[in-house]
């Protein structure tokens, strides 16, 4: 088990503190152990389940790899994520509609919004349309509610991680509070982001 630490230049678009991992091989009863830990703690603000896959595009040549960010609860996830167009600063909403998309995997593919993005998993091929196109500064996403998801790939999301935001106030550091994660065994590993550099106003 390891905490990886993540310096980033720059998270604009995505706000929270750290990632769980979960042990794909980890029972039912140990999954609610480690939620039932997340619930109680008194320096977390609030976590959110999520299924994050990797999943390609194709685009003109060849192809894109794209995580497909699915949170569970919806409201938790306007804390996490910022979506937003990067020139006028609208917000905008995941909706069960369709998927929001980042500016950069959208001109990669060469698609915009009302456009559908095809993904392929496990060697198939989905069709998702577009609702929004989101600034963003780190990686490819395609982010989805749990209907959207459901409706494109005909199942439900398995949720495999998870994403929590520490308390201001909290005594802890965010090292201190993974480590007691870590020793429960739903939790394989830690991906904490380190710099949050605040947004020019």
């Amino acid at each position: 088990k390891a905490i990886r630490r993540q310096r980033q230049m720059c998270i604009r678009d995505r706000h929270y503190d750290a990632m769980v991992i979960n042990d794909e091989d980890a029972t039912d009863s140990q999954e609610k152990d480690l939620l039932k830990f997340l619930d109680g703690n008194s320096e977390i603000d609030h976590y959110t389940r999520v299924q994050l896959t990797k999943m390609t595009a194709p685009k003109e040549k060849g192809s894109v790899s794209i995580y497909v960010y699915v949170p569970e609860n919806t409201e938790n996830f306007k804390e996490d994520v910022t979506l937003r167009d990067r020139k006028s600063h609208e917000q905008y909403e995941l909706t069960d509609d369709g998927a929001v998309i980042c500016e950069k995997t959208a001109s990669l593919i060469g698609v915009k919004t009302g456009d559908e993005i095809t993904l392929e998993k496990d060697n198939r091929k989905y069709k998702v349309k577009i609702t929004a196109v989101t600034e963003n500064y780190m990686g490819h996403y395609v982010y989805m509610t749990p209907p959207c998801y459901e409706k494109t790939f005909g199942e439900k999301p398995e949720y495999s991680s998870t994403v929590y935001t520490m308390k201001e106030d909290a005594e802890s550091d965010l090292e201190t509070l993974g480590n007691a994660i870590l020793k429960y065994p739903a939790a394989l590993s830690i991906s904490l982001s380190l710099i949050h550099i605040s947004e020019p106003t």
